[in-house]
C-alpha cells in the first residue's frame, strides 16, 4: 500500500481535454474513477469543522484542489485565488495586497495541524508545497504510519522540469511518489494478515459489518459521479428506474467533461444547424461550474435526443454573454430574443436571457416538466432564431420526470451532493446569489434521520432563484443555529440573529429568530404553500439581514400536493 498512484497516465490527459492522448477516450480511467479518494478527503476535512472560523481558508482549500481535478493547477495564480476565492475585486494588485500569501502559510499550518490531532487517522492527506497552489495527496502506507506508531522511510522523486512556483500542465497531473522500506511493509502486512485473523475467531468482539462508523457514514453520504447516460435509479416513481440522464454541453467538442461537482457531462451531439461558440466573458454561474457556460451553440439549430418513450424533464441553462455593458455588442440590454420549439410545439416564447437572469453575464435556467420524445423516438428541439437575433444555449439536461408534474427540487447549502436516509437526491449548492456557503462541523439532534442534511450553511444577504414550470408549489427550508447559543461559539442568545424571507417580493418569514422558536434543538423546518412563480417562471427567495447575518442549510421545492417526507 506504500506510495501514490500516478493519476495521470498521460501529461496531456487532463480534465477538460477528452481528445488528449490517453485521455478517456483513449481507454484510461474516467476522471471521476481516477479522484473518489481524492475529492473524498476533501469532503472530510471540509466537513470535519477544522476550518468552521476560517471561511477563507476553506474556500482557498475547495478552490485548489477543484482546479486541480479539473486539471487547471497550471492557470492558479496569487491573482486568481484573491479574485475568484478571497472574493477580491478585478483591481486586485498583489503588491498592494497580501492576502493570498498570507492567506496560504495559514491554510499550510491548518492542514499541518488537522493531520496531526483529529485526521491523524487519514491515510490520504492533503498538503500544499511552500511556493506551490498545486495540492498533493500522499497515501500513507498503513493504518499504524497515519497514527503515528511507527514513521514511514521516504523517498523523494523529483519533478523532473516543474519549478514549485510556477506549476505546469505535468505539475497538476502527476501526485508526488513516495516509497516506504521494506520492513514498514512487512509490518503493514503482518498487522493486516493477524487482524484478519483476529475478525475470523469466533466469538471475537468485533463490530458488525453493518454498523459504520460516523466517519464511514459521512463519507458515505457524499454521492460519486453521476454519468452521462447512466441508468438512473430513484424512489420517486417506479416509471423512472432504468431510464437514462442526459446532460449535453451545447458547442463543446465531444467528450466527457466532469464538473467541479463530480457530475459528468457530454460535449455536443444530437444537433444540426447552427455554430458552436466559444464563450469569453466570465459568467456568474449562480453556483453551477462556470464552465458550463464556455460554450454555446448558436444561431437556428435543432437537436434530436434518442430518448425511451417515458415521461422527462428538461432544464436548459442559458448566460447571455454577447450583449450588454463590457460585452463585444455592448448595450445596457439584449435587443435579440428566440423561442425554444419542442416537438413542433413552441414552448417558450420571445426568450430575452438578460432580461431573464436580471443580469449582465449571469446564468439563468428555464425548467420544463412531462417532455416526451415524438413517435419516431426522438426529443425534436429546435432553438428558433427571430429578427432580433440569433438563438443559442449553453447546456441542456434531460432527466426522468413524473407524468404532469415535476419532481422535488431538492438543494443543500453543501459543495457536495447529499444522498438522505430514503435515498433522494440533494444537489449542490447553486441558484443562489450573494452569501457565503460554509459547512459546519456536526448536523442537528432535531433531525433524527438526516442530521447532516444542514450541516451545510449559506449565510449573508442572499438569494435563491429557482426556475418551475406554472403551477402551485410548496417550498420547505432547513435552519439550524450552529454559531449562537449559550454552549456555542459565537455565544449570545434570543435576538443574536434576526432575519426576514421573501417570496417573489412577498413576505414568508418576519423578524425570524431561530433561537426564539426553538431554544433547546436550535433548528426548525418551515413549509409554506400555495407559492405561485413569477412571469418568468421563477421563484426567487430573498434572505433580508436585520441583526446579523441571515442563514439557511436546506431547501426543498415541491408541487403542492406533494407529499415530502421527515428528516
Amino acid at each position: 500500500m506504500g506510495g501514490v498512484m500516478n493519476i495521470f497516465p498521460h501529461p496531456d490527459a487532463i480534465p477538460g481535454n477528452p481528445e488528449a492522448p490517453g485521455g478517456p477516450d483513449k481507454g484510461s480511467p474516467s476522471v471521476e474513477d481516477r479522484f473518489v479518494a481524492e475529492r473524498e478527503a476533501l469532503a472530510r476535512i471540509l466537513e470535519s469543522g477544522e476550518f468552521q472560523r476560517s471561511p477563507n481558508l476553506e474556500k482557498i482549500l475547495t478552490y485548489l484542489c477543484t482546479q486541480f481535478f479539473l486539471g487547471k493547477s497550471h492557470l492558479v495564480k496569487e491573482y486568481s485565488i484573491a479574485t475568484e476565492a478571497c472574493n477580491r475585486r478585478g483591481d486586485f494588485d498583489p503588491k498592494q495586497d497580501a492576502i493570498v500569501r498570507v492567506e496560504m502559510h495559514r491554510l499550510r499550518k491548518r492542514l499541518k495541524e488537522y493531520y496531526d490531532s483529529r485526521g491523524a487517522a487519514e491515510l490520504l492527506r492533503i498538503s500544499i508545497p511552500t511556493k506551490s497552489y498545486v495540492p498533493e495527496f500522499e497515501k500513507l502506507a498503513s493504518p499504524m504510519v497515519a497514527s503515528g506508531l511507527i514513521s514511514e522511510a521516504i523517498e523523494e522523486v523529483p519533478e523532473e522540469g516543474v519549478e514549485r512556483d510556477q506549476p505546469s500542465v505535468e505539475a497538476s497531473g502527476p501526485i508526488r511518489r513516495k516509497s516506504a522500506s521494506f520492513w514498514v511493509m512487512a509490518l503493514a502486512l503482518i498487522f493486516g494478515l493477524s487482524f484478519a485473523a483476529f475478525k475470523l475467531l469466533p466469538g471475537s468482539n468485533r463490530v458488525a459489518q453493518d454498523k459504520k462508523s460516523p466517519e464511514v457514514a459521512s463519507a458515505a453520504a457524499v454521492v460519486p459521479a453521476v454519468l452521462a447516460n447512466d441508468p438512473v435509479v430513484t424512489n420517486e416513481a417506479d416509471q423512472t428506474v432504468g431510464l437514462s440522464e442526459i446532460r449535453i454541453l451545447a458547442g463543446r467538442p465531444k467528450g466527457r467533461y466532469p464538473d467541479r461537482y463530480g457530475v459528468v457531462w457530454q460535449g455536443d451531439d444530437y444537433y444540426r444547424g447552427g455554430s458552436a461558440v466559444a464563450v469569453e466573458s466570465k459568467v456568474h454561474s449562480r453556483g453551477f461550474d462556470s464552465n458550463l457556460f464556455s460554450n454555446m451553440r448558436e444561431g437556428d439549430f435543432y437537436y434530436d435526443i434518442p430518448l425511451r418513450q417515458a415521461s422527462y424533464e428538461m432544464l436548459l441553462l442559458f448566460a447571455e454573454t454577447t450583449f450588454g455593458e463590457g460585452n463585444s455588442m455592448g448595450g445596457d440590454e439584449s435587443p435579440r430574443s428566440f423561442h425554444v420549439v419542442v416537438n413542433n410545439n413552441t414552448v417558450i416564447s420571445n426568450l430575452e436571457v438578460m432580461a431573464d437572469a436580471h443580469d449582465v453575464n449571469a446564468s439563468t435556467a428555464k425548467l420544463l416538466k412531462d417532455v416526451r420524445p415524438d413517435k419516431d423516438g426522438k426529443l425534436h428541439l429546435h432553438f428558433q432564431s427571430t429578427l432580433s437575433g440569433k438563438a443559442f444555449v449553453n447546456a441542456i439536461v434531460i432527466r426522468p420526470g413524473i407524468a404532469g408534474k415535476i419532481k422535488p427540487i431538492r438543494i443543500v447549502c453543501r459543495p457536495n451532493l447529499y444522498r438522505d436516509s430514503d435515498n433522494n437526491i440533494w444537489e449542490p449548492d447553486h441558484f443562489f446569489r450573494g452569501g457565503v456557503q460554509i459547512t459546519r462541523p456536526t448536523g442537528s439532534a432535531a433531525l433524527p434521520k438526516d442530521p447532516d442534511l444542514v450541516k451545510g450553511e449559506r449565510y449573508g444577504k442572499f438569494s435563491y432563484t429557482i426556475p418551475v414550470p406554472p403551477g402551485k408549489y410548496q417550498a420547505r427550508f432547513y435552519f439550524s443555529e450552529y454559531w449562537f447559543g449559550a454552549d456555542r461559539p459565537g455565544k449570545g442568545g434570543v435576538g443574536s440573529r434576526v432575519f426576514d424571507v421573501f417570496c417573489n417580493f412577498r413576505p414568508l418569514l418576519t423578524n425570524f429568530d431561530i433561537l426564539q422558536r426553538n431554544t433547546k434543538n436550535q433548528s426548525i423546518v418551515e413549509t409554506f404553500h400555495g407559492l405561485v412563480p413569477n412571469l418568468d417562471s421563477k421563484l426567487i427567495f430573498e434572505f433580508a439581514p436585520k441583526v446579523n447575518y441571515a442563514m439557511l442549510n436546506a431547501i426543498e421545492i415541491a408541487e403542492d400536493d406533494a407529499v415530502l417526507g421527515s428528516h
